[in-house]
């Protein structure tokens, strides 16, 4: 029921709603006009391939906001129903997140990430050769899936507090040292310059990193009052060093903005993994009030921030309208 709404909100909406997606549709235009690999270098070859997929049924930009959301909500649905003991739990922290809008506006990194959330049952199984294959698969829609490669390792690591303090340390030693840190990057990556000075106006960074920085202080809380052994499981372990990298890669992106797409990487499988772990450390009336400050209370506080502050206009998903 969840998902029917989902799709006939977003996917029947018109092409002006939403941030990027007047962007898609002209690519959708420029691919269906010419050949793939003679058109828009810049974009990935598995996006363009779905595109000129969707162009055989319509022209139309409407074939392409109906296709992508399509394909989003059954990625969405399968790794809520593979991971998720809480779905709607989990549903509603995208929703309040404003992930749930990122996920369904950015649709080439929306697929690409939705791909290697599909496939993490490879990574519990340890079938790091299936999610290897499923990460190459997610990148010919998005580069930036590569990243979610570097779970692999942080999985085989033991996550400690001592480990988390240090890397928490030296992001802020890298955020507090911006330009010599930029400096030092830039002479690797020559492109990272650009990366790192580009704005974006109208973000919501600011609130994004403290966000993930209280639910990361909670969730350590919760495991060192009940005695709970982090690396006792997969999802555990996961959520760790999600936790841990998404909200390092949310202070860096305070001033270099490409963290902000890896952030998000990393932050929502936090969302679905978080009330699963959450619930396990509900032992007394503290945990108890953790837990729902955690759950429901802190990421709708930042809901009501994002509406009042940023405003959901800037973004293009108000006013609301129909493609009819």
């Amino acid at each position: 029921m969840i998902f029917s709404a989902i799709f006939c909100i977003w996917g029947f909406r018109d092409f002006s709603i939403g941030y990027d997606t007047v962007a898609y549709c002209k690519y959708f235009e420029a691919i269906t006009e010419e050949s793939v690999f003679h058109t828009l270098l810049h974009v990935e070859i598995g996006y363009k391939l779905l595109n000129k997929l969707y162009s055989i049924a319509s022209d139309e930009y409407r074939v392409l906001l109906i296709g992508n959301t399509l394909l989003l909500c059954l990625l969405l649905w399968k790794t809520l129903k593979d991971n998720a003991l809480f779905p709607f739990t989990s549903m509603y922290l995208l929703v309040v997140s404003i992930y749930f809008f990122t996920i369904f506006d950015w649709a080439r990194q929306g697929i690409a990430m939705g791909i290697v959330y599909a496939g993490f049952g490879y990574l519990r199984n340890k079938q790091y050769f299936y999610y290897a294959a499923i990460i190459i698969l997610a990148s010919l829609f998005h580069y930036s899936a590569i990243a979610l490669i570097l779970l692999i390792a942080f999985l085989k690591l033991k996550f400690t507090i001592l480990r988390s303090l240090i890397l928490i340390c030296i992001t802020i030693a890298i955020h507090i040292y911006y330009n010599i840190a930029i400096s030092f990057f830039s002479d690797f990556f020559p492109n990272f310059l650009y990366l790192s000075y580009f704005k974006v106006e109208n973000t919501n960074r600011g609130g994004t990193m403290l966000l993930f920085l209280s639910l990361f202080m909670i969730f350590l809380f919760i495991c060192l009052i009940n005695n709970l052994d982090i690396n006792r499981n997969f999802e555990q372990r996961l959520l760790a060093w999600c936790f841990l990298i998404g909200t390092c890669a949310s202070i860096l992106s305070l001033k270099m903005w490409w963290f902000g797409r890896l952030a998000i990487m990393f932050n929502i499988p936090v969302l679905i993994f978080l009330p699963n772990i959450l619930s396990q450390g509900i032992r007394g009336n503290l945990s108890r009030f953790l837990y729902f400050n955690a759950i429901y209370i802190i990421p709708g506080m930042y809901f009501i921030a994002w509406i009042y502050v940023v405003s959901p206009v800037a973004f293009g998903y108000v006013p609301y309208k129909f493609m009819w």
